[in-house]
């Protein structure tokens, strides 16, 4: 299972539990099982708070059955650099920025993000006074001025078949996730 190093960073793996085929939040659907984690391996240059290097891999208890409701997720040729197109970003969020009153999401969302390069991802956020700088390591994906995010994931997925959740939660102003092809192959 891949996710965001910052999400796991505070908690050993056995108190961690992922749900495979999972849509609803709140209620255990038949289709859905859970699986216990018996390991968890950050990338050896993440640093928390930092969200460079921000990757981990949780070694499952026991196989993932795939299913109609749990397929594994498509990761692009590691040679390959995107820059350009459209991203998927799928996971429960919030239904509004936390700061501000937003409230924990009940169903699965699914959002498209425009995938930008570094540079004009970069002069956005300094367009806004944000203190954060892009890596080469990261890949930008989002709107100018927010809109949707890893922790405010856009609409309802309605389709019955779901991916992992891959949590890849950043910045409120825009998306941006390490690029994990680039490292998959690397010390994780």
């Amino acid at each position: 299972m891949l996710t965001a190093a910052h999400c796991v960073h505070s908690y050993p793996a056995d108190v961690w539990t992922v749900a495979i085929g999972d849509q609803n939040s709140h209620d255990h659907e038949d289709h859905e099982r859970e699986i216990g984690v018996t390991r968890i391996l950050k990338h050896p240059k993440y640093r928390f708070p930092k969200y460079v290097y921000d990757l981990a891999l949780m070694r499952l208890a026991e196989p993932v059955r795939w299913s109609q409701y749990a397929q594994p997720v498509c990761l692009p040729d590691p040679s390959q650099r995107t820059s350009r197109g459209l991203g998927y970003l799928a996971g429960w969020g919030f239904d509004g920025e936390l700061n501000k009153g937003g409230m924990p999401t009940k169903d699965l969302h699914l959002a498209k993000l425009p995938i930008m390069d570094n540079e004009q991802c970069q002069e956005w956020f300094h367009s806004q006074g944000k203190d954060f700088t892009l890596r080469p390591e990261h890949l930008c994906a989002g709107f100018e001025w927010g809109k949707v995010d890893g922790c405010q994931v856009g609409k309802p997925k309605k389709k019955k078949k779901t991916r992992l959740n891959v949590q890849d939660a950043l910045q409120t102003l825009l998306s941006t996730d390490n690029r994990v092809t680039q490292e998959a192959d690397s010390s994780l």
